[in-house]
């Protein structure tokens, strides 16, 4: 049966596809009934999946049958029959309110934007979550969001000049151009910077409304340079040049909407930019060769002039794995991936050779964490060096066409072990079936390697091989997570909600984790 978690009356016109977890066989689908129930008679045995979606509700791939939650892929054996199984679904909420000018008047069509901050395994940032535009009174409404909170963002950008039109910059008495008050991109509820916004916070099902944004006159200035290539050293022809809001770490930006144009002699003009950091984001080619740049920039009070950034080729770091420990253990299979920490790259993995060794490409001026995969089981990632720095904690990170010095990859075979049981906050004698688990390591800062997720079995029992020597806090969960997991500063609420334990190289820990 599919149901409302808020009202836990049936759901009917529920979508429900059952899917083999192998993908060699075909999936089936079904609508749930006017009492929300569905039924798949005929199942083939095997491990699947199920995912449940409907209009208004957040897509669910965790059932129950009773009280237990059901693992995100189970077996279904000859002969078995599945039954009860129970899908509560939660509602999405809604954010909704106006745009308006400082003189009153609706903004018609401005794009509005919803960010969400996120952290992940280490990495930190913001991503675009939902988006809409104003309607002709300058009303907006996004529906469909996860809960959680969220920064509201009316992204104006002025009306662009025709094609055969040159600007003409108002001047003062000398000549000089004056300084330009424009409007410019607005976060909730009147400011223009990320980290000056008010969060918004969403309910399950909730609707926040009369988030109004007021779009006033602001100081803005303009920046001017060209892009050059760092194979011939001459002036790229139509690049693509993007600004995005950079944090004062230097590790989270998103998008900044701009104008930007170039002259007759390729030099760009990037216009209605608000002071504060901003990562340029380039890319161009020369002779057929991609090249890319990012470039930090910090905006005053005053036009940027002459800024000149030299693009590049994505280059590649070469490696070779090293082992500590059993050297004759087996490799099979085994793959490295460096995971960028911003979200201005995408990851890149390479397998190893038989030789053990490994080329990378990456972009230049982007911090890189890198992880290993497929890697046996009792083997973990223990230390990454270039020549006698190890950056396992700091990233990986090289300047435009500096030929970076060989990695060491150095992976442990001593690898400690977790052995645990997971058990309901309501009675410690019935345990959480399918429950997720994970081991935060303490302190995260410089350990995204080192967080090891797993689900316990129909027993609530689980086993992790392969963790790091360090401190842990063991969390687990049944629906959501008891607090933020990836995020450092919500660590104490973590460490709260779960069980500390310590693991050292090839021991046995055990623990009792009940999932809240």
């Amino acid at each position: 049966m599919v149901r409302s978690d808020s009202t836990g009356q049936p759901l009917r016109r529920a979508q429900v596809v059952l899917s083999p977890a192998d993908a060699s066989g075909s999936s089936l689908a079904q609508i749930t009934d006017d009492k929300g129930k569905f039924s798949f008679p005929k199942v083939a045995p095997g491990t699947y999946s199920v995912t449940v979606q409907r209009d208004g509700y957040l897509k669910q791939t965790a059932g129950r049958i009773g009280a237990f939650k059901m693992p995100p892929i189970f077996l279904i054996q000859p002969g078995q029959d599945v039954g009860s199984f129970d899908f509560r679904m939660v509602p999405t909420g809604v954010v909704s309110g106006k745009v308006k000018f400082d003189d009153g008047e609706p903004a018609v069509n401005v794009t509005v934007q919803l960010y969400r901050e996120y952290h992940r395994r280490g990495r930190h940032g913001w991503e675009a979550a939902a988006s809409t535009r104003t309607n002709d009174l300058g009303e907006y409404r996004v529906h469909g969001l996860d809960p959680g909170s969220y920064y509201v963002a009316a992204l104006y950008q002025a009306p662009q000049l025709p094609s055969n039109a040159e600007e003409q910059r108002r001047t003062d008495a000398s000549g000089k151009p004056r300084e330009e008050l424009s409007y410019a991109v607005t976060f909730y509820p009147e400011v223009q910077k990320l980290a000056d916004a008010v969060a918004v916070r969403v309910l399950p099902g909730g609707e926040i409304g009369s988030i109004d944004i007021f779009l006033t006159l602001v100081h803005t200035v303009r920046i001017h340079g060209r892009v050059i290539s760092g194979l011939s050293g001459a002036i790229v022809e139509g690049p693509s040049i993007t600004l995005r809001w950079n944090d004062a770490e230097n590790t989270a930006s998103v998008s900044a909407p701009v104008d930007v144009t170039f002259d007759k002699k390729h030099n760009f003009e990037i216009k209605g930019v608000t002071p504060g950091p901003y990562l340029i984001i380039t890319t161009g080619s020369d002779n057929g060769k991609a090249l890319s740049a990012r470039t930090p920039i910090s905006v005053g009070e005053a036009d940027v002039e002459d800024q000149s950034i030299v693009i590049g080729p994505q280059q590649i770091w070469k490696g070779k794995i090293v082992v500590d420990g059993d050297e004759s253990i087996k490799l099979p299979g085994i793959g490295v991936e460096l995971q960028p920490r911003r979200a201005t790259a995408s990851p890149v993995r390479a397998y190893v050779e038989k030789n053990l060794e490994v080329s990378l490409p990456f972009q230049p001026q982007e911090t890189y964490d890198l992880e290993v995969l497929n890697a046996p089981e009792d083997v973990y990632l223990e230390a990454v060096r270039v020549g006698r720095n190890d950056h396992l904690a700091t990233g990986l990170e090289a300047e435009p066409g500096a030929e970076p010095q060989e990695m060491e990859v150095v992976l442990c075979t001593r690898g400690g072990k977790v052995l645990g049981r997971v058990v309901t906050a309501a009675d410690s004698s019935v345990v959480a079936t399918g429950a997720s688990v994970l081991l935060i390591p303490d302190p995260p800062i410089g350990r995204s390697q080192a967080y090891k997720l797993t689900y316990a079995d129909q027993y609530g029992n689980f086993l992790i091989h392969g963790v790091a020597p360090g401190n842990y806090i063991a969390v687990a969960w049944l629906d959501q997570p008891p607090c933020e997991v990836y995020n450092p500063d919500d660590l104490a609420a973590c460490k709260g909600q779960g069980v500390k334990l310590a693991v050292s190289d090839e021991a046995l820990e055990s623990v009792q984790v009940v999932a809240r």
